[in-house]
């Protein structure tokens, strides 16, 4: 649950919009960073200290394993979220972060019981 993640900040990359947010139970909305994927850099990181990252599966310009090879780069050190619909085979993204990207605490939310 998002209520077990430290979420102090919580940094939503890409096609996220606050409607999106509005629906997860967080603790503290007015805590989320809306950015774009090429804002996410060490420097951004540093200065916002986020908890949790949160985004879609797919997005225009990335999808998850370039976002999760992004903040493996930079040393993020908190989690790393994907919100997607119901999908046939999570296992098989699962496995494919934890091999490009295993210093990254992943996981995909597919309903807000399993947030």
């Amino acid at each position: 649950m998002i209520a077990q993640i430290d979420t102090s900040h919580i940094l939503a990359v890409g096609d996220l919009v606050a409607g999106d947010v509005e629906t997860l139970p967080l603790p503290d909305r007015d805590r989320v960073s809306f950015v774009e994927f090429s804002d996410v850099t060490e420097e951004l990181i540093h200065h916002l200290d986020p908890g949790l990252v949160i985004s879609f599966l797919m997005s225009r310009s990335f999808d998850c394993l370039d976002l999760a090879l992004q903040l493996q780069a930079i040393g993020f050190q908190g989690k790393y979220r994907v919100m997607a619909p119901e999908i046939t085979n999570p296992k098989v993204i699962k496995s494919e972060i934890s091999t490009q990207a295993p210093g990254v605490d992943f996981d995909i939310v597919t309903g807000l019981d399993t947030l």
